[in-house]
């Protein structure tokens, strides 16, 4: 059986009421060589204490400090870290008992640089792949978070855990599956949606290209990832036209910001078709990223499907084709 060093980074924050069980849940794991890494956030609840009893009984890295942020907590995490595998947690949420056994099988026997898991929501019993760009569903070979110096992007309010996402499929073609590696995602009766102000959604897109933009200009990406990167843009473009407050003029502006990217770098955003299984198999902004990149010419005609009405329409009907999808008007796009 494989013996390889696995840390688990776990960021906290006033999760008091639920940390207990996270943390079980990594002691508990059949596979036993695990370094456990607890980054308290400037907890104001007695997170801390919970994290610092757990310390003195166990081997665990206890790190504390000042609230700022999860990134940051993250980040420390990592700079920590010793495993040959990277795994991050979340301190509300647990994972399966062979999460870590399964997943080291899979990283070890495939040589994946990458193990996508499963999600488990509010423990229904059901559970499954469902690609969430989280970094929770990412079980990582430490060299490749080394080779590329990869951390998360510091203060941003949203979106910072997918730009991590990004950075690593970027970078790495060896990626696998584990639908034995369970994360027990908890729906907390105190969370609410985050509605943000516009100008924030703005900047933070903007960081993000400029992030993205570095990122792949440091390591050659533009050259060999244009559809990759061209997909990133779309979603991230997607994820903040979600925002209820903003009006149409500023969702203008965050499609003339990503249409400055798309066309500085020669990007192939109207070109791309994508084979319906692999559709069917992403979230929800990532195939309403493919409706736009498929079905619109014109910013009259983002517009329009930036109504949810019509968006699902368009994925009902995506989901019914089936392999049919290559065949939507593909003339009349690649004529364009």
């Amino acid at each position: 059986m494989n013996n390889s060093l696995v840390s688990i980074i776990i960021p906290v924050y006033n999760t008091a009421e639920y940390l207990e069980e996270c943390i079980e849940s990594v002691l508990n794991q059949t596979y036993k060589n695990i370094e456990l890494i607890l980054v308290n956030d400037g907890s104001t609840d007695n997170s801390g204490e919970i994290c610092k009893n757990y310390a003195d009984k166990y081997p665990i890295k206890y790190i504390f400090q000042t609230n700022q942020g999860v990134s940051v907590a993250r980040n420390n995490g990592l700079d920590a870290a010793t495993g040959k595998y990277v795994y991050f947690l979340d301190s509300d949420d647990m994972i399966d008992s062979k999460f870590i056994e399964t997943s080291v099988d899979v990283a070890e026997k495939e040589n994946a640089d990458v193990v996508i898991t499963a999600i488990n929501v509010d423990n229904k019993g059901k559970f499954g792949i469902i690609w969430t760009g989280a970094p929770w569903q990412l079980f990582i070979r430490r060299a490749i978070i080394d080779k590329y110096t990869l951390r998360f992007v510091v203060g941003m309010r949203t979106g910072e855990d997918n730009l991590f996402d990004n950075m690593v499929t970027l970078v790495t073609d060896k990626v696998q599956v584990n639908e034995y590696a369970i994360y027990y995602y908890r729906l907390r009766s105190d969370q609410t949606t985050q509605v943000v102000d516009s100008e924030i959604i703005f900047n933070d897109l903007q960081v993000k290209l400029i992030e993205l933009e570095k990122f792949c200009y440091k390591y050659n990406l533009f050259e060999i990832k244009l559809k990759v990167i061209t997909e990133i843009i779309f979603v991230h473009y997607l994820n903040a036209c979600m925002n209820s407050r903003l009006s149409v003029k500023a969702k203008e502006k965050l499609f003339n910001m990503v249409k400055y990217f798309i066309v500085k770098h020669n990007l192939p955003a109207y070109k791309i078709l994508y084979d319906s299984v692999v559709i069917l198999h992403l979230n929800i902004c990532q195939i309403l990223s493919r409706v736009l990149i498929l079905h619109c010419k014109t910013f009259k005609d983002f517009k329009k499907y930036l109504f949810f009405v019509n968006i699902y329409k368009k994925l009902k009907t995506m989901f019914r084709m089936s392999f049919k999808i290559k065949k939507i008007n593909e003339a009349k796009f690649l004529s364009d």
